[in-house]
């Protein structure tokens, strides 16, 4: 700004949040790097994220674990119980909806650009929005979320409504252990606390333990997707897993289990134990 105004010229104006054109630039050692910004800010950042959470799901892994969980090939009803602010639920939703991602986005990089092509774009984000209102005159299936606490229920409802979706999305305040799940099947999506602390550790492996009992008694027949922080905590669970993935969550990484809770299974009863088998004297006595 210096070097323009000793030249008698006017002071450069500088847009910090949505500026026409951005670059970054990166310099180690003698060699510098300059980059042109396409997209303006993460292209995870969809549009709708109102509110966040202590540690929220950042929108594009949460698209990938829906899509791993096979949710979309199986459809049927999508349960969150521990759904924090709501993003694998929207996520879900607007997969159904055929919505493209960072629709609800009114910035990106190119927009300022001196070769963009607006009439192009207006006409594909029309389309878009085509594609989306022809979806939503399907049938839709129930999503469900769930959360115990009540901040993360208030802020999953601001961003499902900024989405468009508080219509189909049904969000209330409960503990998974008093779980009553819709009597159709489906799958239950969720992005599990992962204790980062030692003690909040110890609470962590009960908490899986006890999902793992409920889902068995209550879940037979569902799909369940659970995205882990702790890989060495899959076992917790006692589900046979038929998919584990191995994903990161930033730098962190991570575990997606994916499996069916099968039937109980019910035993015969035996009223009369078999006749013992005779053994040899000598190594009966030692």
């Amino acid at each position: 700004m210096d070097y323009f105004r000793q030249k008698g010229q006017e002071r450069p104006s500088v847009q910090k949040n949505y500026p026409d054109v951005q670059f970054h630039l990166y310099v180690q050692s003698v060699e510098a790097v300059l980059y042109l910004d396409m997209s303006g800010e993460s292209l995870h950042r969809r549009g709708y994220r109102k509110r966040g959470g202590e540690a929220p799901l950042k929108e594009t892994l949460a698209a990938a674990i829906v899509a791993l969980s096979g949710w979309r090939e199986r459809g049927g009803t999508i349960l969150d119980p521990m759904c924090g602010t709501g993003t694998i639920l929207i996520e879900a939703a607007l997969m159904y909806s055929d919505s493209a991602p960072g629709l609800f986005r009114s910035y990106f990089g190119f927009l300022g650009w001196s070769d963009h092509d607006e009439i192009l774009w207006r006409r594909l984000v029309n389309e878009a929005m085509v594609r989306e209102e022809e979806a939503s005159k399907k049938e839709w299936p129930l999503f469900i979320g769930y959360d115990c606490d009540k901040k993360a229920v208030a802020a999953a409802r601001k961003n499902i409504a900024a989405a468009g979706l508080d219509e189909r999305i049904h969000i209330q305040y409960g503990e998974f252990a008093s779980l009553l799940p819709p009597k159709k099947r489906g799958t239950l999506i969720s992005n599990l606390p992962f204790g980062e602390r030692l003690l909040e550790e110890e609470v962590v492996v009960q908490l899986y333990r006890g999902m793992g009992r409920i889902a068995r008694e209550r879940l037979s027949g569902w799909w369940l997707a659970l995205f882990l922080m702790k890989p060495e905590m899959t076992d917790l669970f006692s589900i046979s897993w038929l998919e584990k993935y191995r994903l990161f969550n930033g730098a962190l990484p991570c575990r997606l289990l994916v499996g069916e809770v099968s039937e109980p299974q019910e035993t015969e009863f035996i009223w009369r134990l078999p006749e013992p088998t005779k053994i040899d004297d000598d190594f009966a006595n030692r």
